[in-house]
């Protein structure tokens, strides 16, 4: 079966006005068409995304909820939920989503851990987003994956004051620069986020 895999990145945390894609936004609203059992489920999934990207969050969530009605079960549906929630300002939905999808998927379905380590970030959960990010980290064969899951887990060391392995984080993240678009972007933020750090227990 043909398998269709778009990535659409959004950011949670208002960094910039500035619209950004690839790696900028590293939580990620999936599409994969041969998760889908109903064409129904699939269209109003698509189309919740394509309003999501214009950032009709409201009219998203409308559409995904149709969506899931169809397929309850469908790890992309949920952890699509799960980030226009983080959008509406929901961080317990958002977060209830994500950890259905990994429930429903049998902790198979990644992304949903990735953006589920962001969402931890967001809401002050450092250890939470840390320990979701290892097992992304220790199961994922995807770079987009992996490198979301270290930017993460770096947010949420530096949020825990762990400055070193903030710092041996961002060293590895450094190491996917040349292959994907604008990483900089996230390596900024982790800087500054370093420069920032304050090292628990001195």
């Amino acid at each position: 079966m043909n398998r269709n895999l778009f990535y659409f990145f959004t950011l949670i945390l208002i960094l910039s006005c500035k619209e950004r894609t690839n790696l900028n936004d590293t939580q990620q609203i999936v599409i994969v068409d041969d998760e889908f059992k109903s064409e129904k489920a699939s269209a109003l999934n698509e189309k919740g995304v394509d309003y999501g990207k214009k950032g009709y969050s409201k009219k998203a969530n409308e559409l995904l909820l149709e969506a899931l009605k169809i397929e309850p079960d469908n790890p992309t549906i949920l952890n699509n939920l799960g980030l226009v929630n983080g959008h509406l300002k929901n961080p317990k939905k958002s977060i209830s989503y994500f950890q259905q999808s990994l429930s429903v998927s049998d902790s198979t379905y990644l992304s949903a851990g990735t953006n589920l380590s962001l969402e931890y970030y967001n809401i002050g959960e450092y250890q939470k987003g840390i320990e979701i990010a290892n097992f992304v980290l220790k199961n994922t064969k995807n770079k987009y994956q992996e490198v979301g899951a270290r930017i993460h887990k770096s947010f949420c060391l530096a949020g825990k004051g762990e400055c070193g392995k903030t710092k041996a984080e961002l060293k590895i993240i450094k190491t996917y620069a040349e292959e994907f678009d604008n990483l900089e972007y996230q390596i900024e933020i982790i800087e500054n986020k370093l420069n920032n750090c304050v090292q628990q227990g001195v």
